[in-house]
């Protein structure tokens, strides 16, 4: 009985998609724009469109990334 406690507990790691995309976005592009946004993110339109931008942003800053060459390559 305990154990079944302990698993529904334990959110899966789909439950919290929408709030690390949230959190991903405030660190990327600071916390007042992407404050509250963590259920646009079930919106596969909104979060198209905004991973988009944030790929735009790492493609733009390229050169300060701290990366590999290889992933570099990738993304230019």
């Amino acid at each position: 009985m305990i154990n079944k406690m302990a698993q529904e507990e334990t959110p899966k790691s789909g439950e919290m998609f929408t709030m690390m995309c949230e959190n991903l976005f405030r660190q990327v592009f600071g916390d007042k724009r992407y404050y509250g946004t963590a259920s646009a993110f079930n919106d596969s339109t909104y979060r198209k469109r905004h991973f988009g931008k944030l790929i735009a942003r790492f493609i733009e800053h390229l050169d300060d990334l701290v990366v590999t060459e290889k992933f570099k390559e990738y993304l230019g």
